[in-house]
């Protein structure tokens, strides 16, 4: 009888005993120097393109470098990117290789681009000083500054002119006749003060939540852009859904910021991007409805 016991104790203690659970292979990701992950700015990368070429072909037209200026728009914020973290980085080995990289890809992109239409060299006048501002700011190891942010938004949201354009002096000739420049302009302008306004509420949600002093300018800026556009829809016929949208974002600007404090928890990061996303759709189809 024990050595029945016995051998029936091994045998059960055999049948179970768990298994060691398999751990799931973590997934490995891109280092950062080959793959900003500067999440909130895919948008701001994509919506003033996207908004431009969409513009440009309700006009019956579609701009034959559209998809090599994409891919060296794409290119090149990798590559200034890398130049702005090389410029402030101690350890400035980890950016070379991709700056090389990068660099070399946007030089032969943009040579394309310009081979298909040469005018839009044009914008290097306009795009000269704010990227040169940008790489000070890195330079000064100050780039989250508002100066920085600032000059890269204006940067970013340029493209939606460049897109629709065939160079720099004809958006500008056309600006004062032609009701389609006139709203390429417009969505530009909406564009570059809708993303300032997203660096002062992300801030107020991340890195200055909790300071009453930023929320103020926050809701400040927000308040002020909506009241511009409610004077531009009452003299200047602008659509009063544009006043509606920046109200919209006025209330964000108030509201979320309070309502984490207000029950106790933290909005997190990938909530702030949930509402930016709609945020960005209802944008989109405002601009190019």
């Amino acid at each position: 009888m024990p050595a029945k016991a016995a051998a029936l104790t091994v045998n059960d203690s055999h049948r179970i005993a768990p298994h060691p659970q398999t751990q799931r292979p973590k997934r490995r990701r891109l280092p950062v120097e080959w793959l900003p992950q500067q999440h909130g700015a895919w948008a701001m990368l994509f919506l003033p393109f996207i908004v431009g070429v969409v513009l440009r072909a309700q006009e019956g037209h579609f701009n034959v470098f559209a998809l090599p200026l994409l891919l060296l728009w794409l290119v090149g914020y990798f590559a200034f990117y890398d130049l702005s973290m090389w410029l402030k980085a101690r350890n400035k080995t980890r950016y070379v290789r991709p700056l090389q990289v990068y660099g070399g890809l946007s030089a032969v992109l943009a040579a394309v681009v310009l081979w298909l239409e040469p005018t839009l060299i044009q914008w290097g006048i306009v795009y000269a000083p704010l990227l040169g501002a940008g790489l000070w700011q890195a330079w000064k190891k100050d780039e989250t500054a508002l100066l920085g942010r600032v000059t890269t938004v204006i940067a970013a949201c340029l493209i939606c002119a460049v897109t629709f354009s065939d160079g720099l002096f004809q958006f500008v000739q056309g600006l004062p006749t032609d009701p389609a420049f006139q709203r390429a302009a417009s969505a530009t302008a909406l564009l570059t003060l809708y993303f300032i306004g997203t660096i002062f509420y992300v801030k107020t949600m991340i890195r200055e939540r909790g300071e009453k002093g930023f929320l103020a300018y926050s809701i400040g800026y927000h308040a002020a852009i909506t009241l511009l556009s409610v004077w531009a829809a009452l003299t200047q016929g602008l659509s009063w859904l544009v006043p509606a949208f920046l109200f919209c974002t006025t209330l964000r600007a108030c509201a979320l910021p309070m309502i984490g404090p207000m029950r106790k928890k933290t909005i997190t990061p990938k909530q702030v991007g949930i509402t930016e996303f709609f945020f960005v759709l209802m944008l989109l189809f405002l601009l190019v409805r």
